[in-house]
């Protein structure tokens, strides 16, 4: 499998990310070019973001989960890089939080 690496870019002074909205604007704006089903792909956020929103989180997300039949397909496929373990955990649990 391929890999590939998406390095998310934001304002210095951005530390943390919220709103559905702004989630799908991101995604369309820097990931869904790049993005390939069939390679494992690394989202990187930036040191600097501190903070992700649940709704954030889920506006960014929402078209890569659904391009999967399975939350197990996503994970051997996706894989979130953050500043810190805390917040890619948190990241990935609120990526399937109902």
């Amino acid at each position: 499998m391929t890999e590939n690496t998406i390095k998310l870019e934001f304002k210095k002074s951005i530390v943390a990310l919220a709103g559905n909205d702004e989630g799908e604007k991101l995604y369309r704006s820097q990931i869904a070019s790049k993005f390939n089903i069939d390679n494992l792909t690394i989202i990187e956020f930036p040191k600097e973001i501190k903070m992700v929103s649940i709704s954030y989180t889920k506006g960014l997300f929402k078209n890569i989960v659904s391009k999967f039949k399975s939350n197990r397909e996503f994970e051997d496929h996706v894989i979130i890089k953050a500043s810190s373990q805390w917040l890619e955990s948190k990241i990935k649990n609120d990526i399937f939080r109902w």
